[in-house]
């Protein structure tokens, strides 16, 4: 049985145990231009990565796998080692795997997300670039006397969120409205340009990198609670 799908010429394996859709890490982490996958999902949870053998496989027709077994990612771990790229084919491998993969393995055209996909989402890959965002901070002004920090402050309130908060916005929002919705939702989406909109005239910005860096806290909090579509019209702006 063929268990390898293709992505941009790249083969990945995919396929179905014990109801859970499993990914290889290395195929995965070669779509997404990863060189060291295994320390990228070292920290991983058991309901992202799982760890098969053969004896586990037994009645399944793949690949023999090694003889210490081996790991594999789920939807779950997929989307935590999606965010930890920063290549712009990040996206375009999530779209496929939500518009392409998901569905043809199932063989029912939809894609039903569980009840604890967006909290690991969430509290692994997003809180994880958002921990890079706190240290980046702490080494940009690292070793400048304290009796300066007021003066700090007041300079970060006036700096633009750079690229890197933008692209972790932009990319929680939509995985947040992919979840409610239960498709997925791009930046073209009604949805997504509406509480964009929403959000830039909050801070009377006209873009992502006008809203000041000091506000990237806020501005996450209000993406992360955001449970229903109807919630943008009770913001009190």
């Amino acid at each position: 049985m063929n268990n390898l799908m293709v992505f941009e010429g790249k083969e990945v394996e995919v396929f179905e145990f014990d109801g859970k859709i499993l990914f290889n890490p290395k195929h995965v982490a070669e779509c997404l231009e990863i060189s060291d996958v295994n320390s990228s999902i070292r920290k991983f949870n058991d309901n992202q990565v799982v760890k098969l053998t053969n004896s586990d496989m037994h009645n399944m027709h793949i690949r023999k796998l090694n003889n210490a077994g081996e790991k594999f990612l789920t939807e779950s771990g997929v989307y935590k080692l999606i965010f930890k790229s920063r290549k712009e084919e990040a996206e375009r491998f999530q779209d496929w795997v939500t518009d392409e993969v998901l569905p043809t393995i199932r063989k029912t055209g939809t894609y039903n997300m569980n009840q604890n996909y967006l909290l690991e989402m969430i509290q692994g890959g997003i809180m994880g670039g958002f921990k890079s965002v706190a240290q980046y901070v702490d080494d940009r002004f690292n070793g400048i006397e304290e009796s300066n920090n007021r003066k700090i402050n007041e300079i970060e309130s006036l700096i633009g969120l750079r690229a890197k908060n933008v692209t972790m916005l932009s990319k929680l929002l939509k995985l947040k409205l992919s979840y409610i919705r239960g498709c997925n939702v791009k930046a073209n989406d009604c949805d997504y340009k509406t509480i964009m909109t929403k959000i830039f005239f909050r801070y009377n910005v006209n873009k992502w990198e006008d809203i000041p860096a000091s506000k990237f806290n806020e501005v996450y909090e209000i993406i992360n609670n955001l449970e229903n579509i109807d919630d943008v019209y009770t913001w009190k702006n």
